[in-house]
């Protein structure tokens, strides 16, 4: 079956549907290699081919484009289009009918939405026409040394993919994909052992799923001696912290590959196999990184700003997706001349500031918790300045777990003024979209948009 797959795969793409997949898995497999300069050249065409068709076919955009005072051909310019005003999911739920397309028909629309981590997700339309996703991620799996056919099982939490994936049409692709979708919303031990037996049964070359999810099971089959070996693992989702990577690969003895994507804006970057960042795919997504006040930076740490160069459908342009990166000019090793993320460093909405002006990222608190032992996991709540909720689980029965420590670590960056409350509780409940979230801040004074 392995070697029909590809072939009817193949057969529907250059005979049935006569779409220019296998055109751009060639072209994608190639232009990674480019100069850097031949590249950037091809990523400002597409800036500059997205910018003139919103302008004649996005009423949102001519609008805006327009209040700038700048010619067409000069608003891709990087320097001028850094006067465009940013876009979030608020402008977006306001101005729907103004963002799409005017000369698609709804046949070829395709609608998605985002899982909705904060409590309320985004309805959005994509082109069910364009094969530029899928071409990458032709790419992405020879990254990982695996063929894009090769078996592989997804532990996804978003229900509507589960259910989905029941569907007649989607269960024969997944099928020829060689694919198999698991709940990520159920994890008792009893399905864990459940799914340890569908893994050893079905044998796939990768796993995909979120971070939290992959720890979870990693810890699992740990305390169960139980085994299983994947080519690859493929993270998504969410942040993937050093503690979470050293775990996964030291109980599937195998490499965590980690990936940046999200609904709205899918293929935006992912580790090759030196594991040394991630490569931003920008043939897809024309990426910049802002500081505090909107101004770009080269290197260092800021919020992401994305335009989507192959979704015309209901094109973003200089969208705040709601996440936060380290940008650096270094290229990597592997001799593929795409640029690179440092790392992602979490979303928007985990920034936490304390009362004495400070403030700090998801990171911070998931090595304070590691820093001493007793807490298996955790979960940060700010609702005010001056006061912050940790619910934690502890590593076991009967623990008595030293909070004074977690604190001691806590007050020398909050000052003397925050009130720290730990509450101990028997688990945390994942978000709508089935991710766990380590950090939920609902103060006012760092409001965001809603994000995958």
């Amino acid at each position: 079956m392995i070697f029909i797959r590809p072939l009817l795969h193949k057969i529907y793409h250059q005979y049935i549907n006569r779409d220019d997949l296998y055109e751009l898995i060639r072209f994608y497999r190639e232009t990674q290699y480019w100069p850097y300069d031949k590249l950037k050249q091809f990523q400002l065409l597409k800036l500059d081919e997205m910018v003139y068709y919103c302008y004649h076919n996005v009423p949102y955009y001519k609008k805006l484009f327009q209040s700038t005072g700048l010619k067409l051909h000069e608003i891709s310019n990087p320097e001028n289009f850094r006067k465009i005003s940013f876009l979030n999911k608020d402008l977006i739920r306001i101005n729907q009918a103004g963002l799409l397309s005017t000369t698609f028909e709804k046949k070829y629309l395709k609608t998605n939405s985002t899982s909705g981590s904060t409590g309320t997700n985004l309805k959005f339309y994509s082109d069910k026409k364009t094969r530029h996703t899928q071409a990458m991620l032709f790419r992405n799996h020879d990254w990982m040394d695996l063929d894009f056919f090769d078996k592989e099982i997804t532990i996804w939490g978003a229900s509507w993919d589960v259910n989905k994936a029941k569907q007649f049409l989607t269960s024969i692709k997944s099928k020829l994909k060689g694919n198999i979708l698991l709940s990520g919303y159920q994890l008792s031990d009893e399905m864990l052992l459940k799914y340890h037996k569908i893994l050893t049964d079905y044998n796939p070359r990768l796993i995909r799923s979120y971070p939290s999810v992959l720890y979870m099971i990693a810890d699992f089959y740990e305390k169960k001696n139980l085994k299983f070996q994947p080519k690859a693992i493929e993270s998504a989702g969410e942040k993937l912290h050093p503690f979470q990577r050293e775990k996964i690969e030291e109980v599937f003895r195998t490499k965590i590959f980690d990936f940046y994507g999200a609904r709205d804006i899918p293929l935006i970057a992912q580790e090759c196999e030196y594991h040394k960042g991630l490569h931003i795919m920008i043939e897809n997504v024309y990426l910049e990184v802002v500081d505090d006040n909107g101004a770009p930076i080269d290197e260092g740490e800021g919020e992401l700003v994305l335009t989507h160069l192959n979704n015309k459908a209901m094109p973003f342009i200089r969208y705040k997706i709601g996440d936060r990166a380290r940008i650096s000019k270094r290229m990597c090793n592997c001799g593929r001349s795409l640029p690179m993320i440092e790392e992602v460093t979490g979303r928007s909405f985990e920034v936490i500031e304390f009362p004495n002006g400070n403030k700090v990222g998801g990171s911070f608190w998931t090595l304070v918790m590691r820093s001493s032992p007793g807490i298996r996991n955790f979960q940060v709540i700010q609702n005010n300045i001056d006061h912050i909720k940790i619910n934690y689980i502890p590593e076991g029965d009967n623990i008595k777990v030293n909070l004074e420590n977690f604190k001691n670590r806590i007050t020398p960056y909050s000052g003397p003024g925050l009130k720290i409350e730990f509450i101990e509780v028997e688990n945390i409940p994942l978000s709508n979209g089935g991710k766990y979230r380590f950090v939920i801040s609902d103060t006012k004074s760092n409001e965001c948009p809603d994000v995958s």
